[in-house]
């Protein structure tokens, strides 16, 4: 009795999740947002298991009672499995589907139906709940659903004054006028480098009876890059109109090229140093004995030594700057008069609609005075506010993807940027430098 049970129900559920599988995965291509509960949740991992539990075992009775010829307990036993199954389904079914066009809202055996144009708000809640408004009417569903997010981002995007193309067009002269700024990027030469010019890698300048540069250890540092200001026609004052910037880290492969995690501008393990004055007297010779030989440099950024020029550039907020989305809300408030507290992906949406802002943004060339580019986060999001606000200028920034990617390689193609603060370039003080790198 026993095999004539299992076997019939492996076929059904063979069957079952056959179809189910193919109704799934059309109605996934259909609707590409999606909210539903999270199989991965305890209490959902409990009321599934109950609720499939009871639908078996009262499927069980009811063939029990139908082979006993019981069709009254029969019934009982198939009505409640019924009701479980319809349980099961409803709590995973998807309570919030969108095509892009229409929201579908499925409430309990209902489905509302509203226009991308009818959403009105969406906010969440203390108690763990994304509350939805259209037209009026408020729907409400756990915040830890998955899709819950992407769908926020649709919903407000499609509200975004940047979602057309005369919001894009009046965002970029924002940005332009707000948060653009006067650039010099660092343009690989074909020249030779030499002792005193602007270079990644190579042979320092270096004084000889000064003490060199050294990590905690007490090895020698490289060069990582050197910037002669005499090549440099910068007229904002800004930068120094003669002498030579440098700035080394640590060869040391368990010092992860002298950056120390947390403690960003201490200079134990990386080395700002500006030469006010050079002294055209000292020679490659004078200055090989004093850096780290080959066999001493353990890890380096350096692919290839190479000399650069300075070419005066315009460069833009990165997207991941701390200071970008105020600035998208106050260019939305310009716009609309409307305070709205969206974020990037509310305001842009995914890379395809803001194509024109994206693209603009983000640093990919080594550069003096520009905005950093960041990869994962912004790094002066874990300072204080008045730390974050000191570091306003990227006194320089490199990218492994700059020049092709022949010179550089931080890590995995990652970046880094030493940043200083505007009113201390000017005064020529580098004691104080956020030094950070970061890779994908």
């Amino acid at each position: 009795m026993i095999r004539e049970l299992i076997v019939p129900s492996i076929i059904c559920a063979d069957i079952f999740f056959k179809i189910y599988a193919e109704r799934k995965k059309a109605f996934e291509e259909r609707y590409p947002y999606i909210v539903k509960n999270n199989f991965c949740n305890r209490a959902t991992l409990i009321e599934n298991s109950v609720f499939l539990a009871a639908f078996c075992l009262f499927a069980v009775f009811t063939i029990l009672s139908i082979r006993d010829r019981e069709y009254v307990p029969a019934s009982a036993f198939c009505a409640f499995s019924a009701l479980n199954a319809l349980l099961l389904y409803t709590n995973n079914a998807a309570k919030i589907y969108s095509d892009g066009t229409q929201v579908h809202i499925r409430s309990f055996l209902r489905r509302h139906t509203y226009a991308l144009s009818d959403f009105e708000d969406s906010q969440y809640t203390d108690r763990h709940k994304c509350v939805f408004v259209f037209k009026g009417v408020s729907f409400s569903v756990p915040s830890y659903y998955p899709g819950i997010s992407k769908l926020v981002h649709l919903l407000r995007f499609s509200q975004s004054p940047f979602s057309s193309a005369e919001g894009i067009a009046f965002l970029k002269d924002y940005i332009q006028k707000k948060a653009g700024r006067k650039a010099f990027r660092l343009v690989p030469s074909d020249a030779e480098p030499a002792l005193c010019s602007t270079k990644l890698g190579g042979l320092p300048y270096w004084e000889p009876n000064q003490a060199y540069p050294t990590d905690e250890k007490g090895k020698k540092m490289l060069l990582l890059c050197q910037l002669n200001f005499g090549d440099c026609k910068d007229e904002s004052g800004l930068l120094p109109q003669s002498g030579i910037l440098q700035f080394f880290i640590s060869a040391d492969e368990e010092l992860e090229f002298g950056m120390s995690d947390g403690e960003y501008t201490e200079q134990r393990n990386f080395r700002v140093v500006f030469h006010e004055a050079v002294d055209p007297s000292v020679t490659e010779a004078d200055v090989t004995p004093l850096v780290p030989a080959a066999e001493e440099i353990q890890l380096t950024p350096i692919l290839k030594s190479t000399a650069l020029s300075f070419e005066a550039s315009e460069s833009y907020m990165s997207d991941m700057d701390c200071d970008f989305v105020p600035l998208l809300r106050s260019a939305a408030c310009e716009l609309t008069g409307k305070e709205l507290n969206y974020d990037i992906y509310d305001f842009l949406g995914d890379y395809e609609s803001g194509k024109e802002i994206y693209q603009m943004l983000n640093e990919k060339e080594n550069s003096v005075l520009c905005h950093p580019a960041f990869i994962h986060y912004d790094v002066r999001e874990s300072l204080s506010d008045e730390d974050a606000a000191y570091f306003d200028t990227a006194m320089l920034f490199l990218n492994s993807e700059s020049g092709g990617g022949k010179f550089l390689e931080i890590g995995d193609s990652g970046v880094a940027m030493f940043l200083i603060n505007g009113k201390a370039l000017r005064a020529r003080d580098f004691s104080k430098i956020l030094y950070y790198w970061d890779c994908y």
